[in-house]
């Protein structure tokens, strides 16, 4: 069931698990209410294409198909088509330390 939750709501435990801002706002943040469509363009920190498998590009992002939720989606999902997709995260960034 964690699992499960964590696949569903990765943007918001991301958020929790971090202390810094995330890259990619929580879907509630960004959209009022379910079955939010997709929008047309990128979220700050998404993925842009190519997009890796199984993602697939939706306006010009990168978007990832959420098992078998249909709309009305959960608040971390957007609808398109009839069914509920979730915004893949871009690369990480690599860490800018230096020694001294």
């Amino acid at each position: 069931m964690a699992s499960l939750l964590c696949a569903l709501r990765p943007f918001q435990v991301f958020a929790q698990a971090s202390s810094s801002p995330p890259l990619v706002p929580a879907p509630s943040e960004t959209h009022q209410g379910v079955s939010a469509a997709v929008p047309d363009a990128p979220l700050p920190g998404q993925r842009l294409p190519p997009c890796k498998k199984p993602q697939v590009e939706i306006n010009g992002s990168c978007w990832t198909l959420v098992g078998d939720e249909v709309p009305p989606c959960s608040d971390v999902t957007y609808e398109w088509r009839k069914r509920c997709y979730a915004p893949a995260l871009g690369p990480s960034r690599p860490f800018n330390t230096r020694e001294k």
